[in-house]
């Protein structure tokens, strides 16, 4: 899955100018230390690599819709559900660009600054779910 995946081709030159004022993505880092005691459950950290490889990408696709749509209000509990889950598993740079989308959001800022956030987020999440697919397809 590549994280341009959620992005409609006509918002493409958004990546761009990211890559061009901001260099390439930074690396992203994930721990489960959010999950407190249970973290070092291994059992239970590998149901959460599920789940974030079941659900994640499928909220990605809502938030581009909801930012497609102008719909704010969808935008902001979208943006929100992702911060937690986000949150749980440290995921960064993703959690910090969605906090900030969540602002803008409840601020109806700009639609071209939200999509440029996702384009982040996707290629945070897109980093994750590799690492989480390997980890699982060892696993098994």
């Amino acid at each position: 899955m590549n994280p341009q995946f959620f992005i409609r081709p006509s918002s493409m030159h958004i990546g761009q100018l990211i890559t061009a004022t901001m260099g390439p993505p930074a690396p992203v880092h994930y721990d489960f230390s959010g999950l407190g005691k249970l973290a070092h459950d291994a059992g239970f950290v590998r149901e959460i690599q599920h789940m974030f490889i079941d659900r994640v990408p499928g909220q990605l696709v809502q938030l581009e819709t909801a930012i497609e749509a102008g719909d704010w209000t969808s935008i902001a509990h979208q943006a929100h559900s992702l911060k937690a889950t986000f949150g749980n598993l440290c995921i960064e740079p993703g959690l910090g660009l969605l906090k900030e989308m969540e602002v803008i959001a409840y601020q109806h800022r700009d639609k071209l600054e939200l999509r440029a956030i996702l384009l982040g987020v996707a290629e945070a999440a897109e980093a994750v779910l590799g690492i989480f697919r390997q980890e699982l397809g060892r696993a098994a």
